[in-house]
């Protein structure tokens, strides 16, 4: 006999509508699933309406129009069955009963207290072409002529944008010219290096300015036989004179009708190099179990990573992707010296960063940096390992932190005294002074001078451990931050926009944690 409370709860939703139906589902919260597994069960919900939606029919007046509509009378079970499901996920406990539970796991694939599970395969959902993931087939593809070296490091498309990350190696300049031209630039640096840079002949192949030390590559991208617009570039160039031959570029394009029917192909062109380049589906982010044979998802509090291996040869190469981030805006990459490490054949085997992947997490989409094992060590067949990692860094762009300087005396002294508070969602900030210096050093070098901000800090969370700020801004002027410290009092240096006296205000954004987290990842080889 059907459960007397069951009953009260269907019948009590049988006079909703379609319309009243969706505006419910979309405006309940369903705090202890996913957004995905939210969406994913809304979209179970309307596809079961429509497909009941053959049986019998009545007619109800619309308020907006005299005239009458034809309404599907047996859309209420189903509505019913969906106001009860989104009752027990929103945590009416009277609601659990094990009648509710087996309705629900049959028609959503979610059970209360267990969370989402394997829909039976005529039941499943396809993930529309925009929501699917694709990353590159290998670790990376590279070509090279006599002018120029091009490598593809990480690329990923989904929701209708392809961000693709490569380098480009100046083959025909060596260290020994940029020593050259270091020792004997004028006035106009800028003006120098470009000179440099047509002298070699790369016209071709970027667009060279003389207002800056940057050189902006003359690229294109095509997508299964499309040529892609571009919307949105990065470029970065290194530190050092090596690094000046060394240009590292960020690409979004907009992509329009995925063909998932085969898996992309493409092909990068700079100048007259072509680099072509395959992509793999990681339809994974919804249904885990689908994420076997590409990789592994672990969630941990709400966050949600996928790790992809490749193998080239008995050296492993992983690439962890963030699906979720759970209470913070976003996730950096590993940071606090924390590596992830793999188990395989009761041997523990550390990793190390890829040197030649010289992407960090922000331009390239992945989490951290890609991780290398050596496993010609290993004794025995390889058929799976574990994956662990015990933390990740998070940003909480929400968090702001003020330093008001207007009433600060900026005029006499070059060092001030400072008491002010902030409070941020993982921890509590105390602005304890400013200092003027002067640094010589090329990349700190300002004709205002530096500052130096010190603060201290008091964690609230000990599993989410303040480690500094993402952006900060001087008088609204965005500034590279040189350096965070991590004792007691920390500090970081800045260059200044302006004149010390002219200093009013200090916003830093975005807090960044070392989040402690244990993901662990079983990858069979």
């Amino acid at each position: 006999m059907e459960n007397k409370i069951e009953t009260d709860v269907r019948n009590a939703y049988d006079n909703m509508s379609i319309e009243e139906l969706s505006e419910y589902l979309e405006n309940v919260d369903i705090p202890i699933v996913s957004n995905e597994s939210k969406a994913r069960i809304k979209k179970l919900v309307n596809k079961k309406i429509d497909i009941k939606n053959s049986n019998g029919d009545f007619y109800r007046e619309k308020k907006t129009k005299s005239k009458k509509t034809k309404i599907k009378k047996s859309v209420y079970r189903f509505a019913t069955m969906a106001a009860a499901c989104v009752l027990v996920l929103g945590g009416v406990l009277f609601m659990n009963t094990d009648s509710v539970k087996a309705s629900l796991a049959k028609l959503f694939g979610f059970v209360p207290g267990i969370g989402v599970v394997e829909v039976p395969s005529d039941e499943k959902e396809e993930l529309p072409a925009s929501e699917r993931w694709f990353i590159l087939e290998q670790a990376r593809y590279s070509e090279a002529n006599d002018m120029i070296g091009v490598e593809i490091q990480n690329a990923t498309l989904t929701n209708n944008e392809l961000t693709i990350n490569y380098t480009v190696d100046l083959l025909n300049i060596s260290v020994n010219d940029l020593e050259v031209l270091s020792d004997n630039l004028s006035d106009n640096s800028f003006k120098d290096y470009a000179d440099l840079y047509r002298s070699y002949g790369y016209e071709t192949y970027f667009e060279i300015k003389e207002t800056a030390d940057t050189l902006t590559p003359l690229s294109s991208v095509e997508l299964n036989g499309s040529t892609l617009s571009l919307s949105n570039r990065e470029v970065l160039s290194g530190e050092t004179l090596e690094g000046a031959k060394l240009i590292c570029i960020s690409e979004s394009y907009k992509v329009e009708n995925i063909n998932v029917e085969t898996m992309p192909t493409g092909s990068l062109t700079v100048g007259a190099l072509n680099v072509d380049f395959g992509m793999r589906d990681l339809q994974a982010y919804i249904l885990d179990e689908s994420a076997e044979q590409n990789g592994a998802i672990c969630t941990a509090d709400g966050m949600k990573l996928l790790c992809v291996p490749t193998w080239e040869g008995e050296t492993l190469l992983l690439d962890f992707y963030t699906l979720e981030s759970g209470e913070y805006e976003r996730l950096l990459g590993f940071g606090m010296g924390v590596w992830p490490v793999i188990t395989v054949n009761n041997q523990e085997i550390e990793g190390y960063a890829d040197e030649r992947y010289v992407f960090e997490s922000e331009n390239t989409g992945c989490l951290g940096r890609r991780l290398y094992y050596d496993l010609s060590g290993v004794e025995g067949e390889i058929k799976t390992l574990e994956v662990t990692l015990e933390g990740v860094m998070a940003v909480s762009d929400e968090d702001v932190a003020v330093v008001d300087v207007t009433a600060v005396d900026t005029e006499n002294t070059d060092t001030i005294e400072l008491s002010q508070q902030a409070y941020l969602s993982g921890t509590n900030i105390e602005f304890v002074g400013l200092e003027k210096y002067q640094d010589e050093d090329e990349f700190l070098y300002s004709e205002y001078g530096n500052v130096l901000v010190s603060y201290r800090t008091t964690e609230k969370d000990i599993n989410a451990v303040f480690a500094g700020f993402d952006e900060i801004y001087i008088n609204g002027i965005k500034q590279d931050i040189w350096a965070e410290g991590m004792q007691e009092y920390q500090e970081i240096y800045l260059k200044l926009p302006c004149e010390f006296q002219e200093l009013e205000k200090i916003e830093c954004k975005g807090a960044q944690y070392f989040v402690y987290r244990n993901f662990t990842f079983t990858i069979e080889k």
